[in-house]
């Protein structure tokens, strides 16, 4: 569902609004078990190749998974990137008026728009591997007294990630795991 302007819901932050979101027109019935959070700032190619990670992850986990991206005021072509991702699966998106910080951007997406038991954070340059939605839910599942969770994760190199780049998207398989 794309952010238009009759979709636009103000976001509050200590009262004073910072931007807009369509949090209200995703609606579920229930609580989600988990909330993907993706603050994101100026890199709308390496957001539109964690989305595409995500993409059939998340399609098939309809009530347990919420996705939500808070721009933070980007000037590149980042909200056309999550306007093509909102026509594949439901995301709920957050747009700052001006730039937050970093700091701030993650304190809007915990506090003001997720809505799951559990928060996993990922960075717009982060790919996730395929099943680890799955497996991240199972063990929230299967773990009732769960506090937290650490998924492993490798750090490359910007050029190697940048190398990989084919077609708009790095995919998670282009890496060892």
């Amino acid at each position: 569902m794309p952010l238009t302007a009759s979709a636009q819901n103000p976001v509050l932050y200590f009262g004073q609004p910072v931007g807009t979101s369509n949090r209200e027109q995703i609606h579920t019935p229930t609580r989600p078990l988990l909330s993907i959070c993706i603050p994101t700032y100026n890199r709308a190619s390496k957001l539109r190749s964690l989305l595409h990670s995500l993409v059939a992850q998340c399609a098939g986990q309809a009530g347990a998974v919420e996705l939500l991206v808070s721009d933070d005021a980007s000037t590149d072509s980042t909200p056309e990137v999550v306007t093509e991702f909102q026509e594949r699966l439901p995301i709920v998106a957050s747009r700052n008026d001006t730039n937050q910080g970093a700091s701030r951007n993650f304190q809007l997406l915990a506090s003001v728009l997720a809505r799951g038991t559990f928060c996993w954070f990922l960075s717009d340059d982060d790919l996730v591997r395929k099943d680890g939605v799955a497996r991240v839910l199972e063990v929230i599942r299967t773990h009732e007294d769960l506090h937290f969770i650490f998924a492993n994760s490798t750090v490359l190199p910007v050029q190697e990630y940048e190398a990989k780049l084919r077609d708009g998207l790095v995919q998670s398989d282009d890496f060892p795991v």
